[in-house]
């Protein structure tokens, strides 16, 4: 999710890394870069099969994601307050397929939701 602001691009990212098998909400912001929280991911994440990532954020902060079935953190953190401008999508590496990515309003408690496949 992100806050346009020129060609700067503040918010947050979630960063998959497949090596070390962790998922990190990073904030970036005017001030640089900051990690938020961070987790495992759920075991299942790289066995090849469908999985749903829904990524949700409520007006007072708080931050769920869910990998699959699973729950892999709820935190919260208040570093923005403006409206989002978007959601951007980057592969830096790997094979990540997306089946449908759809954005919600807040009100519906889901920001931002994507299938995905990983064929490895």
């Amino acid at each position: 999710m992100y806050q346009e602001q020129g060609s700067v691009y503040p918010g947050y990212r979630l960063w998959f890394d497949a090596q070390d098998n962790s998922v990190t909400l990073l904030r970036i912001g005017s001030r640089g870069q900051s990690v938020v929280y961070s987790a495992a991911m759920p075991a299942t994440m790289t066995d090849g099969s469908v999985k749903t990532v829904v990524w949700s954020r409520l007006p007072d902060g708080t931050m769920t994601l869910i990998l699959g079935n699973e729950e892999v953190f709820s935190t919260v953190d208040r570093g923005f307050s403006d409206p989002w401008a978007g959601l951007f999508l980057r592969n830096s590496g790997g094979d990540v397929s997306l089946r449908r990515v759809s954005v919600a309003a807040a009100d519906t408690g889901v920001s931002s939701g994507s299938s995905w496949s990983n064929p490895n």
